[in-house]
């Protein structure tokens, strides 16, 4: 998997892109984007367009970050351009009690 991740200084927003499979065996390194956020940020976007599919570790990561990034004063989290697939599985997960998820489209 390869995780992009970019800082939009117009608006203060960390975007993080994620790959077709968000799984276990990207778990780490997603979790360690969050040490690329720069202190300024005051947003961040995890971008969901191209995920196809996501595990219960991906899950797990969606949260471990989440948790780092409010440690940096970030609270403004967002899962956005979200398949229907990914909304549902996120729903059942109550995911949407902690995120703001947008649908793709």
């Amino acid at each position: 998997m390869s995780i992009n991740h970019e800082y939009q200084a117009d608006s203060s927003t960390f975007l993080i892109g994620l790959d077709s499979q968000f799984t276990f065996n990207e778990s780490s390194e997603f979790i360690n984007t969050h040490e690329q956020v720069p202190d300024n940020a005051r947003a961040c976007n995890i971008d969901f367009s191209v995920v196809e599919y996501m595990d219960s570790s991906a899950l797990g990561a969606l949260l471990l970050v989440k948790s780092k990034l409010e440690e940096k004063g970030i609270s403004n989290i967002r899962l956005v351009n979200c398949t229907p697939p990914i909304i549902q599985l996120l729903e059942v997960c109550q995911y949407q009690m902690m995120f703001e998820i947008t649908q793709k489209g």
